[in-house]
This record gives C-alpha cells, structure tokens and sequence, in this order.
C-alpha cells in the first residue's frame, strides 16, 4: 500500500528478540506532522511515552521486545493513542484503515499473536510492508521486495526495447543505467547474507539490460559485455554497497 500523504514517526527500545514495524497515515492535506509542527503557532508533538525513544520524523513505529514482554500491545496502542489525540488537536486525523502492523521475530521467539487496539479498530499483522519503496516481509527474506523489482525492471527494458532501433548504442545505455540499473542499485545493502538463488532474479536483469544496450541476441555470453560498460554483476554491486556504507560510518561522511 502506498503512503503519498503518510507521516513518519519512529521509536525503539532496547534490544529484543522480536522486532515490530508499523506504518502510520494520516489524512491530511497540509502534509503531516513534520510540515505541521514547523507553522507558526503549532506547537510541537508531545515527548513519546512508555520508554520509547525518538528517532526521526518517519512514518514508522519500530519495537523491538522480549518474548516475556507481555504489554506491548498496550504500549504501542497507548503510543497510537495519543499521536492521535495531538494530532486531533491540530486538526490532522491519523488513519487506521491504512495503519500496517509487521512482526519480524527471531528464532527464539517464531510465534507471536499480536492485535494492536486503535479506537475501534484492531490492527493485526500483515505478511509485508512497504518502506521508503522497500517491501519488508516478516522473515527478511525479501522475496517480494525482488519479485516486485524484477517485474518492473522487465517492463522498462521491453519499453526501451520497443525504441532501441531509432537509439544509439550510448543513448540506450543512458536509458538503462538511469532507469533500470539505478532500481537495482538503490538499497541493495539490504539484500547483504541473501542465497544467491534469491538474488539471480536481479542478475537475469542486468543481463538482459546489457544485451539490450550492445542489441544483442538472448543467450549471448554476458560476461565480455559487463566488462566493457564497467559494471559489477549483482552481489559484487551488494557487497560494495555494504563495504561503502560501513566506510562511511567508520571515517566519518556518513550522515548522522
């Protein structure tokens, strides 16, 4: 489900066996908690209860408990309850319809009945959740996160398929790269420890967007052609990612 008019909220707690990802929209037209708190004459949302702590202005409430913890469902409803009352008072309306719930537990602790209580709704979990374009599903498998990626990858190639007789060779690969290698790209670190048979979906991709630069037929060997546009195959492109990512952390260019 997508979230265009969502605000972000996020909390955590100390470290857990289970983890717990719920999503929050509202339905206002001003743009949500964030822009809101900014106007002049709003004060800003109120200090989050319960022990949990601030993160940054996402629409998500991130959990993370013990198996013995036994309230966190009235912690989190308490939580919801009163971001709505706030919200209320600056007339801004949450939206449980679209509020998502997302257990991912650990191996300790597979199975947990969660019902959160929200007004007069009861919010169960669901099998995945979007965030910021990434599907997450309970087990980080990612498998609809990639089969969702491929299907779309796929249409944009045979999109710029269809125009590849009236494109140069350097103006395909501009269309390639900007459009489909830059999907494959983005939050990839994610897939980092995955089974390679989960991540060849995303390989199929790239070697079917490097045949359609050079305009070559199906079951040419792509490896000569990844070489000659500079490109690493799919894992070496995660594994890259991650080592970048934890450079940046390490030496100090990483945001904060």
């Amino acid at each position: 489900m997508q979230l265009t008019t969502s605000n972000r909220l996020s909390w955590s707690s100390v470290t857990g066996p289970a983890f717990v990802l719920m999503e929050m929209t509202n339905n206002s037209v001003c743009g949500g908690t964030v822009i809101s708190a900014r106007r002049p004459g709003v004060t800003p949302p109120p200090p989050l209860p319960h022990n949990l702590q601030e993160l940054a202005h996402v629409r998500q409430v991130m959990l993370s408990f013990p198996s013995s913890d036994t309230q966190v469902c009235n912690r989190i409803s308490a939580c919801l309850t009163d971001i709505s009352s706030w919200m209320t008072a600056h007339h801004l309306k949450l939206n449980p319809s679209k509020t998502e719930l997302l257990f991912i537990p650990s191996t300790t602790s597979p199975h947990c009945d969660l019902a959160i209580s929200f007004g007069s709704s009861l919010i169960t979990p669901t099998e995945d959740a979007r965030s910021l374009g990434v599907i997450l599903d309970g087990q980080l498998s990612f498998s609809a996160h990639i089969a969702n990626l491929t299907q779309s990858c796929r249409f944009l190639l045979y999109n710029i398929r269809r125009i590849r007789p009236f494109l140069s060779q350097e103006a395909t690969q501009l269309l390639v790269q900007s459009l489909v290698i830059l999907r494959l790209d983005y939050c990839n670190s994610l897939l980092a420890g995955l089974p390679l048979r989960a991540i060849r979906p995303l390989q199929l991709v790239q070697n079917a967007a490097a045949r359609l630069i050079f305009n070559l037929p199906k079951f040419t060997h792509v490896t000569p052609l990844l070489r000659s546009l500079h490109w690493l195959p799919v894992v070496a492109r995660i594994r890259f990612k991650t080592l970048m990512l934890a450079y940046k952390a390490k030496n100090g260019p990483a945001p904060p």
